[in-house]
């Protein structure tokens, strides 16, 4: 009787083991796991890596400018001139044969977000639909062909050349110049609510997307003779926020390029 107890046991034991190993062996070929289908979302990352322009028209969808997935989950947005990173990921369901892109990362005032969509490419997968879980907005993103979000520092650059020849003469260290030419108020060409006023040599007043704040500002020169801005500031939710941009200042236009991300300028007109 012992006998018998223990084969069953250990048929039992080893019809578990090979379910297990099936099971296993399966999920890694196949990638689906449960109801989901990781080598489908794989591939639908693929099909979304590179830079998007956002077509939307709705009330808050509509001030997205961009979007770039990366090949590293890194997620890059210009939300009205201004730049905000972090991830995303995407879930296929079997069952409802959906897509879920889930985004993470850092909004205006340092507040930190979580958003999932309902995510679905056309057919020639040039043309992103993300449709928010919650109802809130909708975005369409249409495929660029750009891989990185060069551009802006691209045409940047005869800029910055020209106007090397208009600096004060000097030491390399010479900001005298660069702060009195960037005094005053200036608004983002996107929104004029979203800008920097300038008060004095280290206070800057920051206006963004339904935020304010004062801040302060240092100015220097580096290696390249190029005038660097680091604006500093505490947002809304208590995080103290450090951007440094490389500053083009001119009469009217005021262009800065994020150091953390060059590819990435907006440029600002002096107000009246």
């Amino acid at each position: 009787m012992k006998y018998i107890k223990w084969l069953i046991a250990s048929v039992v034991v080893v019809a578990l083991l090979i379910f297990t190993a099936v099971f296993v062996v399966n999920a890694y070929n196949t990638g689906k796991i449960g109801n989901k289908d990781e080598k489908v979302a794989n591939d639908f990352v693929e099909d979304i890596q590179g830079v998007w322009k956002n077509t939307s028209t709705g009330t808050i969808a509509s001030k997205v400018n961009s979007v770039r997935f990366g090949e590293d989950g890194r997620l890059t947005v210009v939300v009205l001139g201004q730049t905000a990173s972090g991830t995303y990921i995407d879930e296929y369901d079997i069952d409802s044969k959906k897509h879920t892109l889930t985004v993470k990362g850092n909004i205006y005032g340092g507040f930190s977000v979580e958003r999932s969509f309902g995510a679905s490419l056309n057919e020639d997968k040039d043309t992103l639909t993300l449709k928010d879980t919650k109802g809130s907005f909708d975005f369409t993103l249409v495929k660029t062909d750009e891989t990185e979000m060069t551009t802006a520092k691209t045409t940047q650059a005869p800029i910055t050349t020209a106007r090397k020849t208009e600096k004060p003469a000097g030491s390399a260290g010479d900001t005298a110049q660069y702060a009195e030419a960037l005094l005053g108020k200036w608004v983002s060409k996107l929104n004029t609510a979203s800008g920097y006023e300038f008060v004095d040599s280290s206070t800057v007043r920051i206006s963004l997307v339904g935020f304010s704040t004062d801040g302060t500002y240092t100015l220097s020169v580096n290696e390249n003779s190029q005038c660097e801005l680091k604006i500093n500031y505490v947002s809304l939710a208590g995080v103290t926020v450090s951007n440094t941009y490389i500053a083009e200042i001119g009469e009217s236009e005021l262009t800065l390029i994020q150091k953390s991300a060059e590819s990435l300028s907006v440029t600002y007109v002096k107000a009246q």
